[in-house]
C-alpha cells in the first residue's frame, strides 16, 4: 500500500483514477515521462515520488525500491511481461525450483485494487525470462533504495498546469478530461482492478494459518469506489 501513498494521483492510464483527478494522474504520468524517464528502476521510482503518478512500469519502479529497501529470504525481481504491455514486481523466481510459479508471488501496485498473489494464481501473467533489475536472496538493502524516497519535493498542481499550458492542452479539470482523446491515446487506458485471478484466494504455509491476499484498506476501498464512480459519469466515450 505505501507505493499508493507514494503515488497518490493513480495510474495516468487507469480511466478510473484519469477521471477522479481530472485529468491530473495523465498529466503528472506525462509530465515525468517527458521531463525526467530514465528505466533505471530505483532512479525512476524517486523521479515518479515527485512527480506522484504513472503507469504500470513507475508503479512496478516504486514497488521494486521499497522492497530494495529491506533484506529479503527470496529474490526481487522487476519484470516486464511476455504477452502484454505491463509491468509488475515477483518475489521468488518462476525459473527457480525452490520457488516456481506455485510460491513466486506477484506484487502489482498499477491495478487499481492491488491485492498479492501468487504467480500461479495470478490474472494471465507471464513475466519475461530476463528481468528488468533483480536482487539475490538475503541481499542487504540497496543504499540506493533506502535513500530514493529522501527529500522529495512533490510537483505542484500549478507546475502541472503551466506544463499543460505549454502543450497547448486545456488545465486540470472537466475540459481536460472532456477533450483526453486529444491529447492522448485513450485506447490505451484500462479499468484494471486486480491481477488476481480470484483475490479471495486463500494461502498456507507450514508455520502460518490459512489467510487470503485480499486484505485493503477501508480507505482505498472508498477512494476507488469514489473513483469508479467519477469514470461512470464523465460523459467520455473512453
Amino acid at each position: 500500500m505505501k507505493t499508493k501513498y507514494l503515488l497518490p494521483y493513480g495510474a495516468g492510464n487507469q480511466k478510473t483514477d484519469v477521471s477522479y483527478t481530472q485529468g491530473e494522474s495523465w498529466a503528472r504520468q506525462a509530465m515525468l515521462r517527458d521531463n525526467e524517464y530514465n528505466e533505471n528502476p530505483i532512479q525512476n521510482a524517486g523521479k515518479a515520488a515527485v512527480y506522484q503518478a504513472g503507469n504500470c512500469g513507475e508503479h512496478a519502479n516504486v514497488a521494486y525500491t521499497l522492497l530494495a529497501a529491506k533484506s529479503l529470504n527470496a529474490p526481487l525481481l522487476r519484470v516486464n511481461d511476455r504477452n502484454q504491455d505491463h509491468a509488475y514486481v515477483l518475489i521468488g523466481d518462476p525459473r527457480d525450483r525452490t520457488w516456481g510459479e506455485k510460491d513466486t508471488v506477484v506484487v502489482d501496485a498499477w491495478v487499481t485494487h492491488p491485492a498479492a498473489t501468487t504467480l500461479e494464481q495470478s490474472n494471465d501473467l507471464s513475466p519475461n525470462v530476463t528481468p528488468l533489475a533483480q536482487r539475490a536472496p538475503r541481499s542487504q538493502p540497496d543504499p540506493r533504495a533506502v535513500s530514493a524516497y529522501a527529500n522529495v519535493t512533490p510537483v505542484s498542481t500549478e507546475m502541472v498546469n503551466a506544463y499543460l499550458m505549454q502543450r497547448g492542452a486545456h488545465p486540470i479539470g472537466s475540459g481536460l478530461v472532456e477533450n483526453m482523446d486529444t491529447y492522448a491515446d485513450t485506447s490505451r487506458f484500462f479499468n484494471e482492478r486486480t491481477s488476481a485471478a480470484d483475490p479471495s484466494t486463500k494461502y498456507r504455509s507450514s508455520i502460518m494459518s490459512s489467510n487470503s491476499f485480499d486484505k485493503i484498506m477501508y480507505c482505498t476501498i472508498d477512494n476507488e469506489n469514489s473513483a469508479h464512480t467519477a469514470w461512470q459519469n464523465n460523459g467520455c466515450r473512453w
